[in-house]
């Protein structure tokens, strides 16, 4: 299975809504969004999928659903080093 490449991540407030009293579901609302290669400079919602003591992260494109490798997205939330300024 090959992913899509994230290229740049963001943490955002969560929505209220896809969530419920169990922790489980199809659709739950993370704080993450993330943009991909090939999209526009739209972020999109990072939603998992739960029904056992792992959840799988993905977004909806165009309609359909695109599972994302949960190690790219902490890559992409972790901050960029500082420059070094070499004079």
């Amino acid at each position: 299975m090959s992913y899509p490449t994230i290229i740049a991540a963001r943490e955002h407030f969560v929505p209220r809504y896809g969530a419920n009293g169990t922790g489980y579901g199809s659709k739950i609302s993370t704080r993450f969004e993330v943009r991909l290669a090939g999209d526009t400079a739209r972020y999109r919602r990072v939603y998992a999928m739960c029904y056992a003591n792992a959840a799988s992260l993905y977004v909806i494109r165009r309609g359909e659903v695109t599972f994302l490798n949960d190690l790219d997205l902490e890559i992409a939330l972790q901050p960029a080093p500082p420059e070094i300024c070499l004079v």
